[in-house]
């Protein structure tokens, strides 16, 4: 059965309704409100699907499907939907609420986008009286350079910009040969070692910020994800029998196959802080873009942080990559009730 949200902090737009997930006709509705999105010249992410979309909020943490999304509908056809979600940030243990909007392009997006920032501001305060009480609590919203409704409308919500994220990309010509440091070695990636590959991964961004330490199951998850998890073509470094750095790079078939262009992404690049400073991350990053281009791509992407503790983002420059888009992380602070 359809339902239908009623809460009176939920704007009443005319001619609008707003429905939380009834079963997967709601992934059908979302594609319908993302694929016009994704079709804009300038959006960085393309070819989603309707496995794709139900794999990725079936696996989100701290989200409750049934209440944690809604789909609003004009003339009973799709124009917008948003999604919150929750998780512990390090090391400050603030609580952050991950929010979404994805509005239909042509469609009334100012008070669509109300309704939704309205909305997220009570589901937060309803999803924090159920659990412990953390040092602070804040929603998080991230918005392309290029949304500019969207930045306009969050910044008169009292939301402000923490830090930006950069898409950034290169072609596969004259790549640069730099070599793995003296003890290194790269070998194929086998079932056993995919933990420890995890756990390392983890520990090489616990001075990230934004970093979220993984709870039980993530781990599954993460090695069942059908989309990204491409250990053939990973680049792991081992010093002896350690785990020093990782790119784990993937190919998103979809996205090539929408926008007729190969592109191998290069994520997840990481190095253990005992092997840091040896250039062990170009060396990978290199090999992964040789990688790719022996497989048939003609560019690489990856994400940064503009302001990497690693200085990542002046590495990936030096390497030939430019920022091709970025996106705010936008912040409010939650003040809950008698706080």
């Amino acid at each position: 059965m359809t339902q239908t949200i009623s809460n009176p902090s939920l704007p009443n737009l005319d001619g609008y309704t707003f429905r939380t997930f009834p079963g997967d006709q709601s992934f059908h509705d979302m594609l319908a409100v993302l694929e016009p999105i994704q079709a804009q010249d300038w959006y960085p992410y393309k070819g989603s699907n309707f496995e794709e979309i139900k794999h990725d909020y079936s696996n989100l943490t701290h989200f409750d499907i049934h209440r944690d999304l809604v789909i609003a509908f004009k003339n009973n056809q799709p124009v917008a939907y948003g999604r919150i979600s929750w998780d512990i940030e390090q090391p400050s243990q603030n609580r952050i609420f991950y929010a979404a909007v994805f509005v239909k392009p042509e469609s009334e997006f100012f008070p669509l986008y109300q309704a939704f920032l309205d909305w997220f501001h009570i589901r937060a305060l309803e999803i924090s009286k159920s659990l412990a009480l953390a040092p602070a609590s804040f929603i998080s919203i991230s918005v392309f350079e290029q949304e500019e409704e969207y930045i306009k409308a969050t910044k008169a919500n009292e939301y402000e910009v923490v830090r930006y994220f950069y898409t950034m990309k290169r072609d596969l010509i004259d790549i640069p040969d730099h070599p793995l440091p003296d003890g290194f070695k790269v070998k194929p990636v086998t079932p056993e070692q995919y933990r420890r590959i995890y756990d390392a991964t983890n520990e090489a961004f616990r001075d990230h910020w934004g970093h979220v330490e993984p709870e039980e199951g993530d781990y599954e998850k993460w090695k069942d994800d059908p989309f990204f998890f491409t250990p053939g073509i990973w680049k792991v470094a081992w010093d002896g029998e350690e785990v020093a750095g990782m790119v784990l790079n993937f190919i998103n078939k979809n996205e090539n196959k929408a926008t007729g262009i190969q592109t191998g992404w290069a994520e997840n690049i990481a190095v253990r802080r005992p092997w840091r400073r040896r250039g062990l991350a170009k060396a990978l990053v290199c090999l992964s873009m040789k990688m790719f281009k022996e497989m048939g791509m003609s560019e690489v992407k990856l994400m940064v942080d503009s302001e990497s503790p690693s200085g990542a983002n002046k590495l990936y420059l030096d390497l030939g990559y430019v920022v091709t888009i970025s996106n705010a992380i936008f912040r409010k602070p939650l003040k809950l009730e008698g706080g």
